[in-house]
C-alpha cells in the first residue's frame, strides 16, 4: 500500500510546475496550487489533478474515500490497480475519474518497520489515482476525496515492499486523464526510474 507521501519542492516550485504544465497544456487552477509542504497523510486535503469539462484542472481534494461498511472505520486510502475496475467503490471512477497526485516521493516500510523514501531523478511524481465527487454537479465540493492506485512493485521497491504506487509517466498524463481505454496500457507497460533512501 501507499500510506504517505511528500511534497516539498519550496526551493523547485516553478520547475515542477513548468512540467506540470508542459505535460498538461491548458491546465486550469495551477496557479493556485499551495499543497501542504512535508508528508501528507490520508485524511488530509491535498490537490489533485483531473478532467474537468474537457481540461485538466488542480482541484483540493481529501485523500481517502470514507469507509466500505458501516463497521469500519477505517478510510479507504489504496485502490489495487489489478481489480479497481471489478470493484463496486470503484469501478465507476476506474473508468471516469482518474487522477494526478503530484509528489516529490512516497513512503514504503519494509518488514522490520524501516522508513524508506522513493524518488526519481526529477524531483517530481505524477502519482495515479481514482476520485470520487460528493455533489455530482459540482466537482470543487471541498468534501470530494481521492485515493492512490497500488500496483506490484518493481525492482527498486520490491525488496522493500509488495506494493506501490501506480506512477504516470508525464509524458502520458493527458491519455491517462481523458483516455480509459490506455488506462491498463499505461499501469502495465511504463515505469519510473525510482531511488530509495532510508
Amino acid at each position: 500500500m501507499c500510506g504517505r507521501f511528500i511534497f516539498f519542492a519550496d526551493d523547485d516550485t516553478e520547475r515542477i510546475m513548468n512540467v506540470v504544465r508542459d505535460s498538461l497544456p491548458g491546465i486550469s487552477g495551477l496557479n493556485q496550487f499551495n499543497p501542504k509542504r512535508g508528508d501528507v497523510y490520508p485524511s488530509q486535503q491535498f490537490p489533485i489533478i483531473h478532467e474537468n469539462k474537457n481540461l485538466p484542472t488542480v482541484t483540493d481534494m481529501i485523500w481517502g474515500y470514507p469507509p466500505a461498511s458501516k463497521n469500519s472505520k477505517s478510510l479507504l486510502i489504496n485502490a489495487r490497480a489489478e481489480t479497481a475496475d471489478k470493484k463496486y467503490t470503484f469501478r465507476y471512477d476506474f473508468k471516469n475519474r482518474r487522477c494526478i497526485i503530484l509528489a516529490t516521493g512516497f513512503y514504503e516500510w519494509n518488514k522490520e518497520k524501516q522508513k524508506y523514501l522513493f524518488t526519481d531523478k526529477s524531483n517530481i511524481l505524477f502519482i495515479g489515482g481514482l476520485y470520487t465527487v460528493t455533489n455530482q454537479t459540482d466537482v470543487q465540493d471541498s468534501e470530494d476525496r481521492f485515493v492512490i492506485l497500488t500496483k506490484q512493485p518493481d525492482s527498486i521497491v520490491s525488496p522493500i515492499h509488495n506494493r506501490m504506487p501506480v506512477l504516470i509517466p508525464p509524458t502520458l498524463a493527458e491519455p491517462w486523464l481523458t483516455q480509459s481505454d490506455m488506462t491498463r496500457d499505461i499501469i502495465n507497460n511504463y515505469s519510473i526510474a525510482l531511488s530509495a533512501q532510508k
